[in-house]
């Protein structure tokens, strides 16, 4: 079980006067009360893998978990089964059983796990910097931490479960009755439980040193493994990029009008205000952090905040109507980062967006000067290592997806992009790709070889 931060003197900024600053200091005790009762819990989702949570040198840790839709990454990928509840554990078998769900088959991209393809890719960047890695005497072992249900999927092509060199088994079922008899759980319709599994997980990492990726993030830089790990993580605990699709706030008077209904009848603001304040949003699908007391304490304290839905709110508005924000482990470590006690011994460190590229939904082609529009990502990893035509035999060379910032430049290489590569999304672009692209877009990221 992670050894808890040590404790911090820090009384409530007085900022709204008497009631705000008890209501504050009021749930910063739920906080840490919360945090002190995870013990239970941690036990109930490692069971008999205790073992794994021995921390030992560097590493890269991936999360997956089964939901209603599927496996690989959560509400995307194409893998289904009439097993797996909707928070994402193992029912019991029906009466009388059912079948388990065949293996897909190579004719069905939609068979092939989001996971398993980003897994293939890392793979296959790491393979490609190896005898750079070897002469420095580095080896980043990979570990998947996953619930019962994707385990026995992975298992049935040696392939798949080959990718990763260990397993971290977790029983969010057991965990999730543990939460309640903790009281650290609060039932409600927005809860998405596999953002608590990702963030405990997280805390659990079998290494001292992690980089945690996103199973729908595909690394096209053969080194950034080796840049977070061993350079950016030398001067920090815990690193992260800024979030490259944040947007504007809300300044025009049609827009404000929107976030008026949106208050009023309580739905997620796309632009919550404290976004817009001096701190950033920060993006959780590619972290590289230290096992620091202080960096366990963060992850922990967003485990509360989102179990219990202690902010499901914008905090920094403090006037009119809630701005009502998502409850995602993003939302709630950002908040954990900024409206809990200061920790001076927790060195952040804010990598570009270049660090995590994000393709824009395929309905719309934005142009490249936003960014990355999802037609010149599809196309760029569809002409890798393609015969150039105009150089019979040559082959072209590889074509990076590009971060663009408006200036006279070419832009900055993307070293990770973030891409729901399912085959359905290919098929339903508008305008839509030709056939040929997507079937080369699939040939470059390993489809038809499962």
């Amino acid at each position: 079980m992670p050894t808890q931060a040590p404790k911090l003197t820090w009384s409530a900024p007085n900022r709204n006067g008497r009631r705000a600053r008890k209501r504050t200091a009021t749930l910063l005790e739920r906080v840490a009360s919360g945090v002190a009762g995870l013990g239970p819990v941690y036990t109930a989702l490692l069971g008999h893998d205790a073992a794994a949570v021995r921390p030992r040198g560097q590493g890269i840790l991936m999360v997956s978990m089964c939901s209603q839709n599927g496996c690989g990454v959560s509400f995307t990928s194409p893998i289904h089964s009439p097993t797996h509840s909707p928070d994402g554990t193992v029912l019991p078998p029906p009466s009388p059983p059912s079948p388990p769900p065949p293996p897909p088959s190579p004719a069905d991209p939609d068979g092939l796990p989001e996971c398993v393809t980003a897994a293939r890719q890392l793979r296959r960047v790491l393979r490609s910097s190896k005898s750079a890695l070897q002469e420095n005497g580095l080896a980043f072992p990979m570990t998947l931490a996953c619930d019962n249900a994707t385990l026995a999927i992975l298992r049935t092509r040696p392939q798949w479960y080959g990718l990763w060199d260990s397993y971290m088994l977790l029983d969010t079922a057991k965990a999730r009755r543990a939460f309640f008899a903790a009281n650290l759980l609060q039932e409600r319709t927005q809860l998405q439980l596999h953002f608590l599994w990702k963030l405990m997980a997280q805390a659990m990492t079998p290494y001292e040193e992690t980089l945690y990726l996103d199973n729908d993030v595909l690394v096209l830089q053969a080194t950034l493994a080796k840049d977070l790990l061993t350079n950016t993580l030398r001067v920090s605990d815990l690193v992260m990029p800024v979030d490259p699709v944040r947007q504007a706030p809300r300044t025009s008077r049609s827009e404000a009008r929107k976030a008026k209904q949106s208050r009023q009848f309580g739905r997620v603001a796309k632009t919550p205000p404290m976004y817009d304040a001096g701190i950033p949003p920060l993006c959780t699908c590619v972290m590289a952090y230290r096992r620091t007391p202080s960096v366990l304490r963060l992850l922990e304290g967003a485990t509360i905040r989102l179990a219990l839905s202690l902010n499901p709110a914008d905090p920094t508005v403090s006037t009119g109507m809630p701005v009502i924000i998502r409850q995602s482990d993003q939302e709630m470590l950002w908040i954990e980062l900024t409206q809990s006690p200061p920790d001076p011994l927790l060195r952040l460190f804010v990598v570009p967006e270049e660090y995590f590229c994000p393709a824009y939904w395929p309905q719309v082609d934005v142009p490249s000067t936003k960014g990355i529009s999802f037609y010149d990502y599809v196309s760029a990893w569809s002409t890798q290592g393609k015969k150039n035509a105009t150089q019979t035999g040559k082959k072209r060379a590889a074509v990076v997806p590009v971060w663009t910032t408006g200036y006279r430049t070419a832009g900055y290489p993307c070293k990770a992009t973030h891409f729901h590569h399912s085959h359905t999304h290919l098929l339903e672009t508008r305008p839509p790709l030709k056939q040929r692209t997507v079937t080369e877009f699939e040939q470059a990221l390993g489809r038809g070889s499962l």
